[in-house]
């Protein structure tokens, strides 16, 4: 945690990280500032809560004389990790040190604690950093922003620590930059043929429920307008599809794929499919020339449904497929004599040493 309030801190305010760091002299920061630097540096850790951390489990109850002025001369138990040196006693000095202690906060993988349920001492892994300033604590009274009393009036306990952590991200809101406004277009309703489409512009919404009002919820700027494109939009990005087409289509390869789609047709369709097999490819191909090529469709009679009842049908998809490919050919060189359209439909391109059989008869 103070690691990224540290970070956050040295990208957004950095006139005031570098007052914390003594790189800058406070009092030429901007008076709120100024104000946001004396807070941070006004959060200090209550001596009831620095004499646990440095005394527990080794004295109980504490002494009376342990305070921040008389730690110096204590002399605690030699196998204590943090001695008194290694507090931050208030908020701007743990955001410095933490900021130090980067590398090791990235990289340690274990938990921090320091001694079990029966109060023996922990081995901690040195990446920790070698300063504590505990941000909570469930007993004992934890550092909090000094802020106007005015803020806290009529609050007491839990309500008046939340007060005074919402006084503070005020304090730093109203410092930061203010983002610049997101790109829109001039006309938000189009007039014209595209009227009819729908406009859209997003915006992303954050939210951490279970934080509590400590944190609500953000919604970001709006992007700019935008269209949706169509299906066929040609200037919409188009995604490769491509179907691989059977290889080896002598009589051996085909009898390789088997017939593992059916189809259950009942009576009445059944009798629609004899009447349109009468039909031959010339019929269909004679039904859409113009004049005098042109000639309908023999009329199939009356149709009924096949007296043995429904049927089911199997066959090979692979061969189905290639079916369709050889009458869409078929179907699309006898339209390109009015469209001209073969060169903007399909172009095709040679793979070399792309073989159905190699030589010696093996696909």
């Amino acid at each position: 945690v103070l690691l990224d309030f540290a970070r956050f801190l040295h990208t957004h305010l950095p006139t005031v990280w570098q007052a914390l760091t003594a790189e800058k002299n406070a009092a030429d920061l901007p008076a709120g500032e100024q104000t946001l630097v004396a807070m941070l540096r006004s959060t200090i850790l209550p001596w009831q809560l620095a004499g646990t951390i440095l005394t527990y489990p080794y004295q109980f109850p504490f002494p009376d004389w342990l305070t921040p002025a008389g730690l110096a001369g204590v002399t605690l138990s030699a196998d204590t990790r943090y001695a008194d040196t290694h507090l931050a006693w208030n908020l701007a000095d743990a955001l410095v040190r933490a900021m130090a202690n980067e590398q090791g906060l990235e990289a340690v993988q274990t938990d921090f604690i320091r001694h079990d349920e029966n109060a023996f001492r922990q081995a901690i892994d040195a990446q920790w950093p070698d300063f504590l300033f505990p941000l909570a604590d469930p007993e004992l009274a934890f550092p909090m922003p000094a802020v106007a009393a005015d803020a806290l009036r009529g609050l007491t306990g839990l309500e008046r620590q939340q007060a005074a952590v919402d006084e503070l991200a005020r304090m730093i809101e109203a410092l930061l930059p203010q983002a610049p406004p997101a790109e829109e277009l001039v006309d938000t309703v189009p007039t014209g043929d595209q009227g009819k489409a729908a406009w859209f512009a997003v915006r992303c919404v954050y939210e951490r429920p279970q934080c509590g009002p400590m944190f609500p919820t953000l919604v970001s700027a709006a992007t700019r307008i935008f269209q949706m494109a169509a299906f066929f939009d040609p200037d919409a990005p188009a995604r490769p599809v491509r179907i691989p087409m059977p290889a080896d289509i002598s009589v051996a390869g085909l009898r390789k794929y088997q017939k593992n789609t059916g189809f259950v047709i009942s009576d009445m369709l059944c009798g629609k499919i004899k009447a349109i097999r009468k039909m031959t490819l010339a019929d269909l191909v004679l039904s859409v020339l113009p004049w005098p090529f042109h000639k309908d469709l023999p009329d199939p009679g009356k149709t009924g449904p096949c007296k043995d009842g429904g049927t089911i049908c199997s066959l090979s998809i692979p061969i189905v497929t290639l079916c369709a490919l050889i009458l869409m050919m078929i179907i699309v060189a006898l339209f390109d004599l009015f469209f001209h359209w073969i060169p903007y439909l399909f172009i095709c391109l040679p793979i070399p040493g792309l073989k159905g059989k190699s030589k010696n008869g093996e696909g």
